[in-house]
């Protein structure tokens, strides 16, 4: 499973920036670059949660986690270890 396609994916799609653009770069700051904003981070949340059956905390929905699709990717990833970890 590939983690970082999956959310550049939902993104591509939610967004419809596929409309002009094939992919998204990992790194790419997508608040800063505008290609998302506070109100699309809840419906990543929602949708993450869901998708990777995990709890994102509300102290987590940050501008910093949801920086980019890598920054994304590693807090699913570490999120899917500790459930590892306790389940």
């Amino acid at each position: 499973m590939n983690i970082g396609l999956i959310i550049e994916k939902y993104i591509l799609d939610s967004l419809k920036v596929g409309d002009h653009r094939k992919d998204i770069d990992h790194d790419e700051s997508l608040i800063a670059k505008g290609v998302i904003d506070s109100l699309f981070i809840l419906q990543l949340v929602s949708f993450l949660e869901e998708e990777f059956d995990v709890t994102i905390d509300d102290n987590e929905v940050t501008p910093d986690n949801f920086e980019t699709i890598n920054v994304m990717e590693s807090l699913i990833g570490n999120k899917l270890q500790q459930d590892g970890e306790h389940g």
